[in-house]
C-alpha cells in the first residue's frame, strides 16, 4: 500500500480561474470614496450597480469546489475502496481554517479595542460556521471584511453534511448506492433551492446568504463531477468539443454577465438565475477540464497559476486592505477625486493585496499545508 496523493486527479487549469473570479468579487468591493457629491454622482452608482454580477464568482466557486470534492470522493472510493471523512475534514481544516480563523481573531481584537463602531455577530456564529444564516435573517452591518466569511460558513457546512452522508453509504459493498446516490442528492439540491427561492424572492438576504438558497450549485457541481466519472458520452463531447461550440459558451457567459442587472431583477429569473449560471459554471469547467483545448491553453493559464492558488488569501485580505483604505479616506484625501477612485485605489488595493495573500501562503499557509500529505487514505494494492 503507499499514500500518494498524485493518484487523483489534477485540471491544471483551474488554479488559474480561481484568480479570474476572484477579479469581479473584487471589483464589486473596491469602488470607495470619502467625496459625498461623488458617491452621490449618478454615474458612480451606476457604476457600482453595474459590477454587482461580480458577487457571481462566488457561485463559481462553489460549483468549482462541489466539482473537485466530488470527484475526490468518487477517487477515493474507487482506490480505496470506501471514504474516510476524517481524514477528508482534517484536509479541507489545514487550508481553510488558518486564515478563517486569524480573520474572525483580527475581527474580534478591533473590537476588544473599541475600535469597531458597530456590534459583531455572536463568537458562536462564527465557531459554527453559521454566520450566512445569522447575515440572512440580521443582514450584513457589521466589519466589512468579516462579512465576507459567509461563504466559508457556507463551504463548510457543504463539507460536513456532504461529507457525512457520503461516507456513510461509502461501503465497499455499497457500489450501486453509493455510484446512483450522487446524481439524486445533487438533484435534489437543485429542486430544494429553486423551492427555497421561490418561497423567499421577495426576501433578498434570504436569497443571498441562506445555505437552500445556493444548494443548487453544489448539486450542479456533484452531477457534474459525477458525469465527469460515468459517463462516457460526456466525456466524448466534451473531448471532440469545436472552437465554434466553445465560442459560444463564452459569449453567452459574457452576455449573462452583462445583461445580468436588467433580466436578472425580474422574480421568475431570480428563482432560476443561481441554477443559470452554475449551468454555464458547469460547461466552463468541463471544458477546461476535459475538451482538446486543454494543452494549448495551458501556456495562457499557467501565468495565473500561483495567483490562482493564493486565491484564498485573495479573497479574506482583500476585505481587510478595503476597511484600512476605507479607515485612511477619513483622515487624507486618497479617495477625493473621481481618477484616485476609479484607477489609483483599486490598482493600489489589488497590488497590496496580493502581496500580504504571497507573505500569508509563504510564511503561514504553506507550512500548515505541508501537513495535508499526512491525511490522504492508503491506495489498495493491486
Amino acid at each position: 500500500m503507499e499514500n500518494r496523493k498524485k493518484q487523483y486527479s489534477y485540471f491544471p487549469l483551474l488554479d488559474s480561474t480561481r484568480f479570474i473570479a476572484f477579479i469581479p468579487v473584487f471589483l464589486t468591493h473596491c469602488f470607495i470614496t470619502s467625496n459625498a457629491d461623488l458617491e452621490s454622482a449618478l454615474w458612480f452608482q451606476q457604476l457600482k450597480r453595474s459590477l454587482n454580477f461580480g458577487l457571481l464568482g462566488l457561485d463559481y466557486f462553489f460549483v468549482l469546489s462541489s466539482f473537485l470534492i466530488t470527484r475526490l470522493i468518487i477517487e477515493e472510493y474507487q482506490l480505496t475502496g470506501r471514504f474516510n471523512f476524517k481524514l477528508f475534514f482534517i484536509r479541507r481544516s489545514l487550508r481553510i481554517w488558518p486564515l478563517y480563523f486569524l480573520m474572525v481573531f483580527i475581527g474580534f481584537m478591533a473590537l476588544s479595542f473599541g475600535l469597531l463602531k458597530t456590534p459583531l455577530p455572536p463568537l458562536i456564529s462564527f465557531i459554527s460556521f453559521t454566520l450566512n444564516l445569522y447575515m440572512a435573517e440580521h443582514g450584513f452591518n457589521f466589519l466589512f471584511f468579516l462579512t465576507f466569511l459567509w461563504s466559508i460558513a457556507v463551504e463548510e457546512q457543504f463539507y460536513i453534511v456532504w461529507g457525512s452522508i457520503i461516507a456513510l453509504i461509502s461501503k465497499p459493498n455499497h457500489s450501486i448506492l453509493f455510484k446512483y446516490f450522487i446524481p439524486l442528492f445533487g438533484t435534489l439540491l437543485i429542486v430544494i433551492s429553486i423551492c427555497f427561492r421561490f418561497i423567499k424572492f421577495n426576501e433578498p438576504m434570504q436569497l443571498y446568504f441562506h445555505t437552500l438558497s445556493v444548494s443548487s450549485n453544489f448539486g450542479v457541481g456533484m452531477i457534474l463531477a459525477w458525469l465527469s466519472v460515468f459517463s462516457l458520452k460526456f466525456n466524448n463531447f466534451f473531448k471532440q468539443i469545436n472552437k465554434a461550440q466553445v465560442i459560444i459558451v463564452f459569449t453567452l457567459l459574457a452576455i449573462s454577465f452583462i445583461m445580468y442587472i436588467p433580466v436578472f431583477s425580474s422574480p421568475i429569473a431570480t428563482i432560476f438565475e443561481r441554477l443559470y449560471f452554475s449551468l454555464l459554471f458547469a460547461l466552463v469547467i468541463a471544458i477546461l477540464c476535459f475538451s482538446s483545448f486543454v494543452d494549448s491553453w495551458k501556456g495562457i493559464f499557467n501565468k495565473f497559476d500561483f495567483l490562482g492558488k493564493i486565491s484564498l488569501g485573495l479573497y479574506f485580505y482583500h476585505g481587510l486592505i478595503i476597511v484600512v483604505f476605507s479607515t485612511i479616506m477619513r483622515y487624507y484625501e486618497i479617495a477625493d477625486k473621481a481618477w484616485k477612485v476609479i484607477f489609483l485605489n483599486p490598482v493600489l488595493m489589488v497590488l497590496l493585496t496580493i502581496l500580504c495573500a504571497i507573505v500569508s501562503y509563504n510564511y503561514f499557509e504553506k507550512p500548515i499545508l505541508v501537513l495535508k500529505k499526512r491525511f490522504y487514505p492508503k491506495i489498495q494494492s493491486k
